[in-house]
């Protein structure tokens, strides 16, 4: 494309320096226009090395990404063929799966122990202020034990001293009795 448009320009410019030289070759307009077809000529030159540049620059980068696209189709050749390695990352892929299954699982059973073993910490909690309290109850449960022991012992001990007061109280009466019964049948005698 770019060597059509470089030919066609320097026909161009060709056909307009000789055009105004066979018309009249001692006018000013003509030696202008000579100069304006020169000046017109230098800058399609300029553009066409220009353009000669860009496209060795593209030819190079074409030849470069053919070179690339040769070493990657043989390097996917060589892939392709290999069935083997197809079945590792098969494999892989697989276990790559069940691996990720079982950790979802494992992260479901994680969460799931994790509430019941907050609900244990709120049921431990809840059995350490039962227990507090249970153990503040039985400590007044046993002052009130003992002092009703220390008082029973007590009654225990007073009732004892009644019963012997009236056991020598009964003895007393039973010698009382005794002696008015003997002094009865002493006066029954006399």
């Amino acid at each position: 494309k770019f060597r059509k448009e470089n030919v066609e320009l320097r026909t161009q410019i060709a056909e307009l320096s000789t055009a105004g030289f066979d018309d009249d070759a001692s006018t000013i307009g003509s030696l202008s226009a000579v100069a304006r077809l020169a000046e017109e000529a230098e800058t399609f030159s300029a553009k066409i090395e220009v353009e000669k540049r860009k496209i060795g620059d593209h030819e190079r980068k074409i030849r470069d990404c053919d070179a690339t696209i040769h070493e990657k189709k043989t390097t996917l050749a060589t892939v392709s063929t290999d069935n083997a390695l197809r079945k590792k990352v098969q494999q892989l892929n697989d276990s790559l799966d069940l691996a990720a299954k079982r950790f979802a699982s494992e992260i479901a059973n994680n969460k799931t122990a994790r509430g019941q073993i907050n609900e244990l910490r709120r049921e431990r909690k809840r059995f350490k202020q039962l227990m507090a309290q249970y153990k503040s109850r039985m400590s007044n449960v046993e002052r009130q034990v003992q002092q009703v022991v220390g008082d029973s012992q007590g009654w225990l001990e007073e009732r004892q001293e009644y019963v012997t007061r009236i056991e020598d109280l009964q003895n007393q009466s039973d010698s009382a009795q005794e002696e008015f019964l003997s002094q009865c049948r002493e006066l029954k005698h006399v």
